[in-house]
């Protein structure tokens, strides 16, 4: 083969090889939380997570990852020094800011994520989390959180909570 003939076989690769997807990334800082916003140029629409250690905030809810082979289905939590409440209660909540639990990536209680309802922990300190009665309660603090969320709007990112 030709370096000619080569050179045009592998442009033409590369002319019909698809695009990448039209998102850009921004990825910044507010304290120990990482704030990460993703914009999709086609639509718009942008997309933003917030994570730090085992906390992550998404689509206005509060994801607690307790490990990936942990079962909280009957999970209970406690915001601060409040009464104990169960992991379900907020799940209507949770599914009416779209939270995305059937997504591949997405949250589910047999993979350790429980998830709150943003709202539930709003200006709180702490949140304990007990993924079943017969396991041991986990805290996790929640210092930062309300400046991260700042931060995070004044990118442009709409979370809502």
């Amino acid at each position: 083969m030709t370096p000619v003939v080569l050179l045009s076989s592998l442009a033409s690769l590369w002319t019909f090889h698809p695009a990448k997807a039209e998102v850009s990334r921004e990825v910044s800082r507010a304290g120990d939380w990482r704030i990460e916003k993703v914009t999709d140029r086609f639509t718009g629409q942008t997309a933003c997570t917030l994570e730090r250690g085992d906390l992550a905030v998404r689509y206005g809810a509060l994801v607690v990852n307790l490990g990936r082979k942990t079962d909280v289905t009957n999970g209970r939590f406690r915001v601060d020094n409040g009464p104990v409440r169960s992991l379900t209660e907020g799940l209507t909540d949770v599914a009416a800011g779209h939270y995305p639990f059937f997504e591949e990536r997405a949250t589910s209680p047999i993979r350790g994520k429980a998830v709150l309802p943003l709202a539930y922990v709003a200006g709180a300190e702490t949140v304990t989390v007990q993924p079943k009665p017969t396991r041991r309660a986990q805290t996790f603090a929640l210092s930062g959180l309300p400046e991260a969320l700042t931060a995070a709007r004044a990118t442009g990112c709409a979370i809502p909570g």
